[in-house]
């Protein structure tokens, strides 16, 4: 990887959203992996880092691919997925901050390979500014921002359309009380410490 590539193209995605201070707060919102924003995400998703968790009901088709064997994914590595395979949406939840930041390149480039022009993917991350809920799992290997994660979709061929910050319970931040606004701005000015546990980045395969 180019890394003077890598960090102009970082360094024009922060300017383009206004660093992490103009990442708005919203709720997590899916429907953009959808054609026309409908409730089906289209024929095929890649449920990438899967665990767990899937988004069958959501979807035509779903793979779900993970190396935990454990968790009966559809395959273990994105190189075993056929190459005839393409897929119309993806989503990465909570996954490439346990990744190492050598591989995230040749990752996100293998799954920019499998995605068809114009297919959507979100992915989520830790909010490294807010710290503590980065450094409460001990398996996190590599702090993104959001540009950084930007820069590593645009490079493999992936717009990044949006990004925005976000947590479960919203509201504590919206309704906080004036006391607790001033501190926020206090720590977010001063300190850039930021209390929205995650943050989403959002991209289109041209």
């Amino acid at each position: 990887m180019n890394y003077s590539k890598f960090k102009k193209r970082a360094g024009e995605i922060e300017s383009k959203f206004g660093g992490f201070r103009g990442l708005p707060l919203e709720n997590l919102d899916m429907r953009v992996l959808a054609p026309n924003h409908l409730l089906n995400f289209g024929s095929h998703l890649l449920n990438f880092g899967s665990g767990s968790t899937s988004y069958a009901d959501l979807c035509e088709k779903e793979t779900r691919l993970d190396p935990d064997e454990s968790v009966n994914p559809d395959y273990c590595d994105i190189d075993d997925i056929p190459e005839e395979i393409y897929f119309d949406a993806v989503i990465a939840n909570q996954v490439f901050e346990h990744i190492e930041k050598d591989a995230i390149m040749k990752i996100t480039s293998s799954i920019s390979k499998r995605m068809k022009k114009g297919a959507k993917i979100i992915v989520t991350l830790p909010n490294i500014c807010n710290w503590i809920k980065y450094i409460g799992d001990i398996d996190h290997k590599t702090p993104l921002s959001f540009y950084q994660m930007g820069s590593f979709l645009e490079l493999s061929g992936i717009h990044v359309i949006d990004s925005y910050r976000y947590t479960k319970r919203p509201e504590e931040i919206l309704y906080a009380t004036k006391e607790e606004k001033f501190l926020l701005e206090v720590l977010k000015k001063y300190f850039e410490i930021d209390p929205a546990n995650f943050v989403a980045v959002v991209g289109e395969k041209i």
